[in-house]
């Protein structure tokens, strides 16, 4: 889509008949109504809150706590339909054959065409990419062109006039890696490890898709073997990154020749998560609480000090570490029952009803009377298979063991 979308702009360059300016751009119709469609209600729910609140106030009715949470909650959502209204109206782009101007909700923004050094994509994995102009000097704005504005093939032939900033960045960085003599004797060779090393990163990449989707949809067919690639693959990532910072990165940006390592690195963590809160109960969560700090602070750690790119960008490196936190846990909680070769010892409780939790994830779960070291009632998800075997008044076995590791856990099972 990105790669798509920076061809328009870089192959589109033809001449435009000055008498086509100046050219007005909106956000498409739809967006406009769809921006009315939040916003109004929003915008009267607020209003008519703040005064039923005022009101009550008058009434003498107090109780300041929920008083001020609800003032706040309720300024949010006027001012927050109050913005989407007003984008709807004042959103708009005016270009000029020399220059383009950027009105939004809170003020507007106009540069020269001379004054543009360039422009850049700012990729939306989830819808279409903005359009970043950058001037020349700090002491200028840049100009965001909005992702829903109408733009015809004058605008684009408009932007495709301006140089191309993220190639021009690849170019360059391309450029590093070929005068780099370590790399090889010759250019060509140079350029061939980077080839060689971009396929090896993709590689890397469709493994770890592969064993997520093994962790997601099978997890106990082969559950140690994949487990310990799922929790390999990060170091794996590091080392390779570290052994050759050159050619890859583990957090390379778009515009960096380097092979990019983030989808080994990052991804097991949440498929670790995902496998130990869907597939394993823990006696006391809590327990598995320190291995996500442990993994935050030392695997946030070595991607700071491996990625040089990473140190640049604190918030995205402090991002990091809170993700890997995921990584901990996961693989702790998942690591402790897959290893754990302990008999059980087998509890048989009362099945107090059931439900079907639907949303963007539908789970079945049982509610069981305490037993053993559970000591209230509580829900617990279960396969399908269990959940329309049981029904209130059911005995169902939990079968508890210590954990590899001393986090206890457990699984359901029919007693039959």
């Amino acid at each position: 889509m990105a790669e798509q979308e920076a061809h328009w702009y870089t192959s589109s360059i033809q001449s435009v008949d000055a008498k086509q300016y100046p050219k007005i751009y909106c956000d498409a119709l739809g967006w406009r109504i769809f921006k009315y469609v939040i916003g109004v209600p929003l915008l009267v729910l607020g209003f008519i809150g703040l005064a039923i609140i005022l009101l009550a106030r008058g009434a003498g009715i107090h109780d300041f706590a929920a008083e001020v949470f609800l003032i706040f909650l309720l300024l949010f959502v006027f001012v927050f339909g109050l913005y989407e209204v007003l984008s709807a109206r004042r959103s708009k782009i005016i270009l000029l054959e020399d220059a383009i101007e950027v009105y939004g909700v809170t003020g507007s923004n106009r540069l020269r065409k001379e004054q543009i050094a360039g422009w850049r994509l700012l990729v939306n994995p989830r819808g279409s990419n903005a359009l970043i102009l950058e001037p020349f000097g700090h002491n200028l704005k840049k100009i965001r062109v909005p992702r829903d504005i109408q733009k015809d093939s004058v605008f684009i032939a408009w932007a495709a006039s301006l140089p191309n900033l993220d190639a021009k960045d690849m170019q360059q960085a391309e450029a590093e890696i070929a005068a780099d003599e370590s790399l090889g004797a010759t250019k060509e060779e140079r350029l061939e490890s980077l080839a060689r090393a971009r396929k090896f990163a993709k590689r890397l990449s469709w493994t770890t898709y592969g064993l997520m989707a093994v962790a997601v949809f099978h997890p106990h067919s082969y559950a140690v073997a994949v487990f310990s690639a799922l929790a390999i693959m990060p170091f794996v990532a590091v080392v390779v990154q570290i052994g050759n910072p050159k050619l890859y990165a583990l957090f390379a940006l778009r515009n960096q020749a380097q092979a990019r390592l983030t989808e080994p690195f990052l991804l097991p963590g949440f498929s670790l998560m995902w496998w130990a809160i869907a597939g394993t109960h823990l006696v006391d969560w809590r327990a598995a609480l320190g291995l996500a700090v442990i993994s935050a602070l030392s695997m946030g750690g070595v991607a700071i000090v491996a990625d040089p790119a990473l140190r640049q960008r604190k918030g995205a490196a402090i991002l990091v570490m809170l993700l890997m936190g995921s990584y901990g846990y996961g693989a702790g909680v998942v690591g402790d029952a897959v290893t754990d070769t302990s008999m059980p010892q087998t509890f048989h409780v009362a099945v107090l009803g059931k439900h079907i939790v639907t949303g963007r994830h539908r789970s079945y779960e049982i509610k069981l009377a305490p037993w053993g070291p559970i000591q209230d009632a509580g829900d617990v998800s279960v396969n399908w298979s269990l959940y329309q075997q049981v029904n209130q008044g059911s005995v169902v076995c939990t079968n508890l063991r210590p954990g590899s590791i001393g986090i206890a856990w457990y699984n359901v099972t029919s007693c039959n």
